[in-house]
């Protein structure tokens, strides 16, 4: 369910979950987590390129504020991994990560923590409203050497730009 291939100057790398917790008995006790043995793939295959990498998971790597999100408000940390900060200390030391995307939180946003820009992009169908609008969303990216621009298209549209420093 994790991979990672190579096309062009660039690597991908897919990142799957396991839910942990007891939550069959406990409503509160659901938590997503990359598994510990994907985490070491993660470390050894991000070492073994050269190319700039692009990261894709379904829960959130960023630590982003729900306010306002019909699903997660009051569970903010449903969206996110419990595991977030040890994935991302591998990413930002691998020195080549250029950009995360996931999805999960029905909504558009860009964060940058520590040079990395952490993308968030809608569901095709469900919005954070929970208004019974369909989104119909879908991603455009384009990337370079310096920037990366990733626009949504779709009922809850969204564009970002992000310039990367020369450090």
């Amino acid at each position: 369910m994790y991979y990672s291939f190579e096309f062009g100057q660039y690597h991908f790398v897919v990142l799957s979950f396991q839910i942990i917790g007891d939550h069959t008995h406990i409503k509160e006790d659901i938590r997503a987590i990359v598994p510990p043995e994907q985490v070491e793939w993660l470390k050894a295959n991000l070492n073994k390129t050269d190319k700039l990498a692009l990261i894709f998971t379904h829960y959130g790597l960023a630590e982003d504020d729900m306010k306002g999100n019909f699903w997660f408000e009051t569970d903010p940390h449903f969206a996110m991994f419990d595991n977030r900060a040890e994935v991302k200390k591998i990413l930002e030391q691998s020195g080549q990560v250029k950009a995360v995307f996931n999805a999960h939180q029905h909504w558009n946003r860009m964060h940058v923590e520590n040079n990395i820009p952490y993308f968030t992009v809608t569901s095709m169908t469900e919005n954070f409203r929970n208004d019974g609008i369909p989104t119909k969303a879908y991603t455009i990216v384009n990337l370079d050497q310096d920037k990366i621009s990733v626009e949504v298209k779709g009922n809850d549209p969204a564009k970002w730009e992000f310039r990367f420093s020369n450090s």
